[in-house]
């Protein structure tokens, strides 16, 4: 029998560098939908020596070395945007919803690799995805074989395959990124070849968490002539096209407006010159050129009917004054008619907190606090046929369900619960590569905030790849993202197909983002009730 020390498992749960090692086990049983990948963590004790992989079964794989990533602060219990996103006062105790007191290290990044894992202080950390092979209708075993130095462990796997298939993406899914980071961060010019082809591998990332949509955000490279404000779009259409061609759906573009400089006050100014009002004669007739040049555009290529619209962000946040409110509505509304009669059926798609721009906008997304605070208002509109989303960023904290490296790995898969429980159609997260102000997510991982509203932003809020060598490294988050909307996919077919099945799953699993079964042992049960009533 081997005498090699590890540690493994396949529950959706943080593995640490300090986990304890004990005998490794030589079994473990995975159940699974026909075309799922299901995911194997391991730490397992070397010494200075290497540990070599060999896998045999009818099954498709892949191997990832883990790479530890710092927690430096905890996250704060707060709903609400624009206050202490993160506890600065180390000596202050454990906040009652994180995982560890910061700062802490965990496996997060996700780095492929071949066979071969290199020993970092003594320990090989890996992770290994298995999908059944197309032919396999039932059942199966596969073996993995670790080897170190001279001693060899074998795992027997079996893999319970359910005739079940997920189905293509129809959750909406948007994280947005930053096109500039894609060069930074990998030594490529932007605009360059090789900066193409890192989009692409970027975009293939968001594809394997199941997006469906991608944000193109506006700048001051499509400005011709700023006196006389020409417009051209042309250098986006390489860019754009990478995303279409790897299958996302549908592009979001914007914006029209900011409330920058003043993000608490009621103006809106023009996005590519926060000194114009688009309230004024000159800011009307420049949003106007502006609309005309991005109609011109999508024209020229098609894509008239793959986009919808972001106008200006969060049009109800930053402000309890409701007099604030309803002066930002009247320009928010006053855009919004000349965006449609430029684009004509045009979607409006915004981040919101409240229920409260009816008519102005088309896809409501609310942070997942206010959607649980206005629920009845939010589930009108669903009711009505109205498209309804939801989204997280550096709010909300404490029992809510995000994805902070301080929160438990398993909240990110109950995110899409949530989704199919609510009936809602989308989801947003603004973070996919947002490295900001030169932060390297290996060293640190909580983002600087420069709004004037709050602390740093919470560990891991702005990212869920990392800047890998030649690519991007996907992560935990990401794996746990995507089980979880391929959870979401299912259960909308077992609601289709069995309303009370469907009821007693989901009662258990989720009640809502701040009530939810966050035990991996049960939820792995829950999760295989879900594929038995869906057989």
């Amino acid at each position: 029998m081997s005498t090699i020390k590890g540690y493994m498992t396949h529950k959706e749960e943080w593995v640490y560098p300090d986990v304890e090692l004990c005998q490794l086990e030589q079994e473990v049983n995975l159940t699974m939908a026909q075309n799922s990948r299901r995911g194997i963590q391991f730490v397992v004790e070397c010494g200075e020596q290497s540990l070599e992989i060999a896998i045999n079964g009818a099954v498709e794989y892949e191997i990832f070395q883990m790479i530890p990533i710092p927690v430096e602060y905890n996250t704060i219990s707060d709903e609400a945007q624009g206050g202490q996103f993160v506890m600065l006062d180390y000596t202050l105790p454990k906040p009652a919803n994180s995982t560890r007191k910061a700062p802490f290290e965990v496996y997060d990044c996700l780095k492929p690799v071949g066979h071969h894992i290199p020993s970092q202080e003594g320990k090989c950390a890996f992770y290994i995805t298995l999908q059944p092979s197309k032919d396999v209708e039932t059942s199966c075993v596969t073996d993995i074989q670790l080897k170190v130095g001279n001693e060899v462990h074998t795992i027997k796997v079996n893999m319970n395959v359910y005739p079940v298939s997920i189905p293509e993406e129809k959750l909406q899914i948007t994280n947005w990124f930053h096109l500039e980071n894609m060069a930074k961060y990998h030594n490529v010019n932007y605009g360059s070849t090789e900066h193409l082809e890192m989009i692409r591998k970027y975009a293939r990332a968001m594809k394997r968490m199941r997006q469906t949509h991608f944000f193109i955000s506006i700048d001051e490279r499509c400005i011709q002539d700023k006196e006389s404000w020409q417009f051209d779009f042309s250098y986006l259409k390489p860019i754009i096209e990478i995303f279409f061609d790897e299958g996302l759906q549908t592009m979001e573009l914007g914006y029209i407006a900011t409330r920058s400089p003043h993000y608490v006050g009621k103006d809106f100014n023009f996005v590519l010159d926060n000194t114009l009002s688009l309230e004024s004669t000159e800011g009307y007739l420049v949003m106007n050129k502006y609309l005309k040049a991005i109609k011109k555009f999508l024209e020229e290529n098609k894509w008239g009917e793959r986009v919808i619209f972001h106008i200006s962000d969060e049009p109800d946040v930053h402000t309890s004054d409701a007099n604030v409110i309803e002066e930002r509505k009247k320009t928010y509304y006053m855009i919004a008619s000349q965006l449609r009669k430029h684009i004509p059926g045009v979607k409006v798609i915004e981040a919101v907190a409240t229920s409260g721009f009816k008519g102005g906008i088309d896809i409501w997304v609310p942070l997942s606090a206010s959607y649980e605070n206005q629920k009845e208002a939010f589930d009108q509109l669903i009711d009505n046929g109205e498209e309804v989303w939801n989204y997280v960023c550096c709010s909300p904290g404490g029992a809510y369900l995000n994805r902070f490296l301080d929160f438990e790995l398993i909240r990110n898969r109950l995110l899409f619960w949530g989704c199919s429980a609510y009936k809602l159609s989308g989801f947003l997260h603004w973070g996919f590569n947002m490295y900001l102000y030169d932060m390297d997510p290996f060293k640190t991982t909580s983002c600087h905030n420069d709004t004037g509203l709050g602390t740093n932003f919470p560990c891991g809020d702005a990212f869920i790849v990392y800047p890998g060598e030649g690519e991007p490294w996907i992560s935990m988050r990401l794996e746990a993202q995507r089980r979880g909307a391929e959870d979401c996919e299912l259960l909308n077919l077992l609601r289709e197909k069995d309303m009370v099945a469907y009821n007693e799953i989901i009662s258990h699993v989720f009640k809502s983002n701040q009530e939810y079964l966050s035990n991996t042992n049960e939820f792995e049960l829950w999760y295989e009730r879900l594929l038995c009533a869906l057989n």
